[in-house]
């Protein structure tokens, strides 16, 4: 006799606390009688369990999930770094004289950057890159302060720092249906 299965995605009861950045990794798993999603929802990254774990499996979950912010924090790092870095060469060539094998080597940067993303454990396209968009503010202005020596004024700091703030509450909000 065959057992009907289906491909679910880590799903697990609603706790408090789970922020969105780990990846989601399909199971097998029979499928249930009724499919009610009322009691289930799928696990966002880095959630952590709080409830009925022994305290060697929580210590685990959460190393799972330190090492999982620091593939995230790094991938957006060098995806700053690299969009940055090109966009800043292919200026200093186009705006500022520098020989055209700056804008050479940065177009090819920039195309490296394409790439770079695609290596995030985050699921959702849109959610990435928003939360990209506001790391690169950031970015943006720690490379206009060291590498163009730019003075930042206070809107600057702030701007970054709302934006950085942004970037928190959508990685780690816990995730539901909205709209």
């Amino acid at each position: 006799m065959l057992k009907a299965t289906a491909l679910t995605c880590c799903a697990v009861p609603v706790t408090a606390f789970q922020p969105a950045l780990t990846r989601r990794i399909a199971t097998k798993t029979p499928t249930p009688p009724a499919f009610s999603t009322s009691a289930t929802r799928r696990r966002p990254c880095l959630a952590v369990s709080a409830g009925g774990a022994s305290p060697g499996g929580r210590l685990a979950a959460l190393l799972r999930a330190l090492r999982s912010a620091g593939t995230v924090s790094g991938l957006f790092f060098a995806a700053g770094l690299a969009e940055i870095g090109g966009g800043w060469l292919v200026w200093k060539a186009v705006r500022e004289g520098a020989p055209r094998w700056w804008a050479a080597g940065g177009a090819l940067v920039l195309a490296a950057y394409g790439f770079i993303p695609c290596l995030q454990p985050i699921d959702d396209f849109g959610r990435l890159y928003a939360a990209y968009g506001g790391i690169f503010i950031g970015m943006s202005f720690a490379w206009a302060r060291v590498v163009d020596g730019m003075a930042l004024d206070r809107g600057d700091v702030i701007g970054s720092a709302v934006a950085l703030i942004g970037v928190a509450i959508v990685l780690l909000w816990p995730r539901d249906k909205f709209v």
